[in-house]
Parts: C-alpha cells; sequence; structure tokens
C-alpha cells in the first residue's frame, strides 16, 4: 500500500514539474493570470491591490530591454 502512495506521489510530481519549469512571474495579492501572457492585477472593485513580479533577476551591471502594454 505505501508503494502505492509513492507511485502516485512520483507520477504526480513528473506531471506538475514541466508546468512549474515554465512559471515566468510571481503573482501577489489579486492578480490573476488571464492567458499565457495577460495578467490582470485587480479586480474593478475596492480595496483590492496586486502585483506581478519577473522571477528572474535582472543584473544591473548589464544592459536589458522590457516592455510591457498598461491598460487603465
Amino acid at each position: 500500500m505505501k508503494q502505492l502512495l509513492y507511485f502516485f506521489v512520483y507520477i504526480g510530481i513528473a506531471v506538475i514539474m514541466p508546468f512549474a519549469s515554465f512559471a515566468q512571474y510571481i503573482l501577489n495579492g489579486n492578480a490573476i493570470q488571464e492567458s499565457c501572457n495577460c495578467y490582470q492585477l485587480t479586480q474593478p472593485a475596492v480595496n483590492q491591490s496586486g502585483s506581478v513580479w519577473e522571477s528572474t533577476k535582472i543584473n544591473l551591471n548589464d544592459s536589458f530591454d522590457f516592455s510591457f502594454n498598461v491598460y487603465l
């Protein structure tokens, strides 16, 4: 019985890991991912906050380009 439990845990990890490795952003508060590259920080309601952060750190000693669209 214990071996069967371990089997399902290993299968679950094998299924989840490929999706977790593609996570590029960290979501905080009320932020949600709407599609592949589209995030909503808050719903149109009061007393909400949200943020989305790039999980890869930027080295400020090197040049970099970063672009995004903001719809208010």
